[in-house]
């Protein structure tokens, strides 16, 4: 518990940063990245890592149960149906009493059935415990150290919200390209993920590469 307030302490006193980018290096050093993946130990070295922290060594490894996250956000995709459904016959939550012979089929049958599918959180938590997510996520922050061209800039938090996250894209629209991607990444060797992918699609720290504007968005101690 106090390990994750530290935690939680130390992300709340980061603050947002832009900063400008040589673009053309971007994609350069992602496929080189990638193809220094190949060993543990030759990526930890592209990187200059000491070493890999061992939370990310299993994702050098294709993620077997990729599958289940495409599996899971078509199940989302039937709860949000259902949900239309249920607000539209007068039941805005699964809280409010069913009345009725319409209320006792809502109850007996759709309201368990919604009940079984998962939420979206249930597909962020998916994506917090995937061991190749966390590898690419901390790729993708490492390329800043390759392609930044000057000193950073503070910026107020709203410039950098203006970028959407790239998860809550794909879960909210229920995008199954976008998500087929995803899993594609997830299943597939690690030397064979797309670059653009990792620039695109896997924000940490660095929360935004706009290659059009060269800069990136991140946040960092204050200084």
């Amino acid at each position: 518990m106090f390990i994750a307030l530290m935690k939680l302490t130390k992300y709340l006193s980061l603050v947002p940063y832009r900063i400008p980018i040589n673009s053309s290096l971007l994609m350069k050093t992602a496929e080189e990245m990638l193809e220094q993946s190949a060993k543990v130990e030759s990526l930890s070295e592209f990187l200059g890592w000491e070493e890999v922290p061992e939370e990310l060594k299993a994702g050098f490894a294709a993620q077997k149960n990729g599958k289940e996250l495409v599996r899971m956000l078509k199940e989302n995709e039937k709860r949000k149906g259902l949900k239309a459904k249920r607000v539209q016959a007068g039941f805005p939550d699964l809280i409010v009493p069913r009345k009725g012979f319409g209320g006792w089929v809502q109850k007996k049958f759709r309201d368990p059935k919604e009940a079984q599918l998962p939420l979206g959180y249930d597909l962020f938590i998916w994506l917090q415990g995937s061991p190749r997510l966390a590898l690419l996520t901390s790729m993708h922050d490492a390329l800043l150290g390759f392609c930044s061209s000057a000193e950073p800039r503070r910026v107020e938090i709203d410039e950098v919200t203006d970028y959407q996250n790239p998860f809550c894209r794909i879960i909210n629209r229920g995008d199954q390209a976008e998500m087929d991607r995803l899993q594609k990444a997830l299943s597939s060797q690690l030397k064979s993920v797309d670059p653009q992918f990792i620039i695109d699609c896997c924000p940490g720290y660095v929360t935004q590469y706009d290659m059009k504007k060269g800069v990136a968005y991140y946040y960092g101690e204050p200084f």
